[in-house]
């Protein structure tokens, strides 16, 4: 598989059928991609292959032709962007 199919899915989310994420979970997967799509390029491709596809950071580096360190840093600028992004749509839903 390789990283461009696993961006146009992060896209569309309504393509988005994991087999473990059941309706309930439906609404919040739908936030979580929403909120992946919005990430850098860097960042959502390194991070849909770790957390989606579980690939680890060597592999990653790998095939974005990066060193391990490029791609740690981009996970982490990915989590806390993720984290600021929800955060902020989750205290906009309590108002």
């Amino acid at each position: 598989m390789n990283s461009e199919d696993n961006v146009e899915d992060v896209r569309d989310v309504s393509a988005f059928g994991h087999p473990g994420v059941d309706i309930e979970n439906k609404e919040r997967s739908e936030i979580l991609l929403k909120a992946i799509s919005k990430l850098s390029e860097s960042q959502r491709i390194a991070f849909t292959l770790n957390k989606i596809d579980g690939l680890k950071n060597k592999e990653i580096a790998e095939i974005m032709e990066k060193s391990t360190a490029s791609i740690e840093a981009l996970l982490h600028r990915a989590k806390n962007n993720l984290k600021i992004e929800l955060t902020e749509y989750y205290q906009s839903q309590k108002d």
